[in-house]
């Protein structure tokens, strides 16, 4: 598991955990890594970039997709190789990781960011 994450959000800096965006350090839950290599996998299969924010789908329930896609993934395998729980936490740190600007809803734990899932 990895520690909590800074992330740069129109240039400062933004506190991401287990459960997203978070305002303090006090009891942040860790982004497990297998959660975060899911989530990477799912948007690099299903999901593309675009040139603008899309707020039709939120980190939330982004990640619940990817958490049905893990599920899928696996059956289809015969073996468990991908998480069959994506934390919100995860999935934002995997969108940032491949490139996906963080758009954060208010003050909330999740965000958009400029991405689709493909057809």
């Amino acid at each position: 598991m990895n520690k909590t994450l800074y992330l740069d959000l129109n240039a400062r800096k933004i506190l991401l955990d287990a459960n997203g965006i978070v305002a303090k350090t006090d009891e942040t839950r860790p982004i497990n890594d297998l959660e975060a290599l899911t989530a990477k996998a799912f948007i690099e299969s299903c999901c593309k970039k675009l040139k603008q924010k899309n707020t039709r789908n939120s980190s939330y329930g982004l990640k619940h997709r990817a958490e049905n896609w893990g599920r899928q993934m696996n059956e289809v395998m015969g073996e468990q190789i991908f998480s069959e729980y994506v934390s919100n936490g995860a999935f934002i740190k995997a969108a940032s990781e491949l490139g996906f600007i963080i758009y954060r809803i208010d003050q909330s734990l999740n965000c958009h960011f400029q991405m689709s899932l493909k057809r």
